[in-house]
C-alpha cells in the first residue's frame, strides 16, 4: 500500500523533473505504464516490463 497526498500528483514526467524537491531528492520512485519491445525480427510484445495496473483508493 503506498500513501499519496492529492495535492503532490502530477500529470506527467515532465513536470516532476522541474521540480525544486525532485531535483535535491537522494531517491525517487516513478511509475509509468507498460512498456513495449521487439526482437529482431520485429515481434511486438506489449507490457513487458512495467506496472501493468494500479488501483487508487482515495481516503478522505
Amino acid at each position: 500500500m503506498v500513501l499519496l497526498d492529492p495535492s503532490q500528483l502530477v500529470e506527467g514526467l515532465q513536470q516532476i523533473y522541474r521540480r525544486d524537491d525532485f531535483k535535491s531528492a537522494r531517491y525517487a520512485a516513478l511509475v509509468t505504464g507498460p512498456s513495449a519491445t521487439a526482437d529482431i525480427e520485429g515481434v511486438l510484445i506489449r507490457g513487458a516490463q512495467g506496472v501493468r495496473s494500479l488501483t487508487i483508493v482515495w481516503m478522505a
